[in-house]
């Protein structure tokens, strides 16, 4: 098949496609809105990443409840916050353009595509949806999802107008390795029952968890860490994947906090810096802050 440009009635394609194609598709689309499981009809296996955050869902232009439906035919759903892309892969054609799924997209908006059955084209696409499809929405995440999604303001997109809007974060983060303060057991005990209460998979991530001395929790809902882990003579021991904040408590001196990391973690520390360019290799050195296009490299490098 050739590739091809599709500039109207775009979902009419893409509707059909999904319908027909028997196999396990592989999706990354932006936003998952009202209707969106109706026009795409995955099958059982498939792989679905959107943008399921709370900003997301709190405005509306993802609807848990539609993935819901897809998760109970044995679609699974991940999410990537901040994701922009609308790629589709049906077996050997793919399909790449500006479309949401959502009511909306098929009846209010001016959508353009290219389908191509291009094998590099489709492989490449393919390998782009695997990439994105790290953190897996589990049963208590879509519980949660629900109730922010119900709980949505419904003037407007959803966000009051001059509000900021708050941008999940991605930090690497250099940990010294050593036993857990035992006058704090019984902080961590609890900050482990109520972190593992709100991960969204018990299947795929594992709850992790460190401390510091800082009074303030230096994280909010969203935000993900990369753990570099050193000995006392500040040597790279390991580097983990990135992990997910879900909860900080306060013990005697100590503040802990608590992630869903991904479990896969037999890549080692030589191998991730050897996946990273020059200028993410410093920063790993000196930890802090990240930007976007930097996380998306670090967060390729644990899912090759």
């Amino acid at each position: 098949m050739s590739t091809e440009f599709l500039g109207a009635d775009i979902w009419s394609d893409l509707t059909e496609q999904a319908k027909r194609f028997n196999g396990k598709s592989f999706v990354a689309v932006a936003y998952f809105g009202t209707g969106a499981a109706r026009r795409l009809p995955l099958k059982k296996g498939s792989t679905l990443v959107v943008d399921a955050s709370d900003k997301a869902v709190k405005s509306g232009q993802t609807n848990p409840a539609e993935l819901i439906k897809l998760r109970n035919r044995g679609v699974r759903i991940f999410s990537m916050p901040n994701l922009h892309a609308k790629v589709f892969v049906f077996g050997e054609v793919a399909f790449v353009g500006s479309t949401n799924v959502s009511d909306n997209s098929a009846a209010l908006y001016s959508e353009a595509a290219i389908r191509s059955g291009q094998t590099s084209v489709v492989s490449r696409a393919k390998q782009f949806v695997r990439t994105c499809a790290v953190n897996e929405i589990g049963p208590q995440k879509f519980e949660s999802l629900l109730r922010a999604y119900k709980g949505r303001k419904k003037t407007g997109s959803g966000v009051k107008r001059g509000s900021s809007k708050i941008e999940p974060r991605f930090f690497i983060v250099r940990l010294t390795e050593g036993d857990e303060p035992l006058e704090d057991a019984a902080v961590i005990k609890d900050g482990v029952k109520i972190s593992k209460d709100r991960m969204s998979s018990n299947k795929t991530h594992k709850e992790t968890h460190y401390w510091d001395s800082a009074k303030e929790n230096r994280y909010r809902s969203g935000d993900t860490v990369l753990p570099v882990y050193i000995n006392s003579n500040r040597r790279v021991l390991s580097i983990e994947p990135p992990g997910e904040f879900l909860y900080s408590n306060i013990g005697s001196k100590k503040r802990y906090y608590y992630f869903e990391q991904l479990r896969r973690s037999d890549l080692s520390s030589s191998e991730f810096r050897k996946r990273m360019p020059l200028t993410l290799k410093k920063k790993i050195d000196r930890a802090g802050k990240v930007n976007q296009e930097d996380e998306m490299v670090i967060r390729r490098a644990f899912t090759k």
